[in-house]
């Protein structure tokens, strides 16, 4: 993926129409206007069931009415939507569709032609629900997909930090032109790129521990690495260089100034722990892989304390394959 997928193209922004969303509708018009994207307002009525059951025979008490409350179900949407188009400065599109949520918002992303698609934490009636609602989009969409949390009002700060996951597979090479482009786009004060290896103090002292059995044992050499500081910081050093070499394959990767970090510890709470000391914008992308594996999520809580309560927002791209 490239961001030239989304530069020019619509962003599409999912709204609940539940409660107050102008934290939501500015953030997606800044983003707009850095993109040179149009804007495709949405909003998803939930199909409305007419029947209820006796025994197992359906009966219709609001048959008569449904095709009346449908109608103004939809005439209320496109009320609200347009008092919000009204003060948006970049072009735009309202969409008011009844369907089921996801099946929805996807099916309107791709007659619009839509390079993104972004929602609130709590895009639903509740924030949990509407968690799960983003989940899935993230989960099963062919779109890149951006959750911004209560708090997020804008994106094209000076501040802004984007956090750029690496697993140092070739799943992530497109992941890492996409943050390095966004962040170019978006003028960010600079990109953070990171590696968090699955190891805890307890599995790297298992590993020096057994250097030192093997140097014991004269089965090797004196060996620094069977002091757990040296073999930590030999790991970093190795790491950091891997991530630089890495990050310089890309084009035009000299124009943005980046950070490198090496983390150790279950990924989840060591970024958690990471975001908790940037008080600044932040933007988090990863790639679909790094999120979610065919049975379970990869990264454990993730996204779900970053956004709540750090206040990060959160994107997801389709990854290499």
């Amino acid at each position: 993926m490239e961001l030239k997928d989304i530069t020019g193209k619509s962003i599409l922004l999912g709204l609940s129409l539940y409660e107050d969303e102008t934290h939501l509708v500015r953030f997606t018009q800044s983003l707009c206007q850095s993109l040179r994207a149009k804007l495709l307002l949405t909003h998803i009525l939930k199909p409305f069931h007419y029947y209820a059951y006796a025994g197992e025979a359906p009966v219709f008490p609001l048959d008569t009415y449904g095709p009346i409350m449908d109608e103004l179900d939809e005439e209320n949407a496109q009320k609200l939507l347009s008092k919000i188009q009204e003060g948006l400065d970049v072009e735009s599109d309202i969409i008011v569709k009844r369907d089921s949520l996801i099946e929805g918002i996807e099916e309107v992303a791709e007659k619009g032609k839509a390079g993104l698609i972004v929602l609130g934490s709590n895009y639903s009636n509740s924030v949990w629900q509407g968690l799960s609602t983003s989940i899935s989009l993230m989960r099963g969409s062919s779109f890149p997909v951006l959750v911004v949390p209560q708090g997020c009002d804008q994106i094209t700060k000076p501040d802004l930090t984007i956090y750029c996951g690496d697993d140092l597979t070739d799943s992530c090479n497109s992941i890492m032109s996409y943050a390095r482009d966004l962040a170019l786009a978006l003028k960010a004060d600079h990109l953070l790129h990171y590696h968090i290896h699955d190891m805890s103090e307890q599995d790297i002292k298992r590993i020096t521990d057994h250097i030192k059995n093997a140097v014991i044992l004269g089965k090797m050499p004196e060996e620094e690495l069977s002091k757990v500081e040296t073999y930590r910081e030999r790991v970093i050093e190795q790491t950091l260089e891997q991530l630089k070499i890495r990050y310089e394959r890309l084009q035009g990767a000299e124009s943005l100034n980046v950070e490198r970090n090496v983390l150790f510890g279950e990924a989840a709470e060591e970024l958690t722990k990471l975001i908790s000391k940037d008080d600044k914008p932040k933007l988090l992308i990863f790639g679909k892989h790094h999120i979610f594996r065919p049975e379970s999520l990869s990264l454990g809580r993730l996204p779900y304390p970053t956004m709540l309560e750090l206040g990060a927002a959160v994107m997801v791209c389709p990854s290499d394959s």
